[in-house]
């Protein structure tokens, strides 16, 4: 997937990526069909380590999930916003921010959470900058 590649080349060699929302759409928890996980699971095989968030996804048997959107977050750097949820929207960029890594940026599905992420980190969506 394109977004693959462009999130391994956003976190650099075997970078920590926190991807937040692995369900294919918000608000269930249902995995299969889903690109989010797909993406994950693309990373972790490029040899990334990828942490995960979603408010309906307790666990899976590919990628580890936190408990947290902000516990995702720590050390990592890129946060990878992959679906819609309104929880994401109403984040504390500028917390995620100070949990991620030096110089983390942002990458989002859609412009109104990449405007928020923007406030506070570099930013991008699929194909450039936020």
């Amino acid at each position: 997937l394109r977004a693959t590649r462009q999130l391994s080349k956003m976190a650099g060699k075997r970078g920590r990526i926190a991807v937040l929302g692995l369900a294919f759409k918000p608000g269930v928890n249902d995995l299969r069909s889903s690109a989010p996980l797909r993406i994950a699971e693309g990373l972790i095989a490029l040899g990334h380590t990828v942490i995960a968030h979603d408010p309906k996804v307790k666990s899976t048997k590919e990628v580890r999930v936190a408990g947290t959107p902000y516990a995702a977050a720590k050390n990592v750097a890129v946060i990878a916003v992959l679906n819609d949820e309104p929880l994401y929207r109403a984040l504390d960029w500028k917390r995620v921010a100070s949990l991620a890594a030096s110089g983390a940026k942002a990458y989002a599905c859609s412009a109104p959470i990449g405007q928020l992420a923007a406030a506070q980190m570099q930013t991008f969506t699929l194909g450039g900058p936020a």
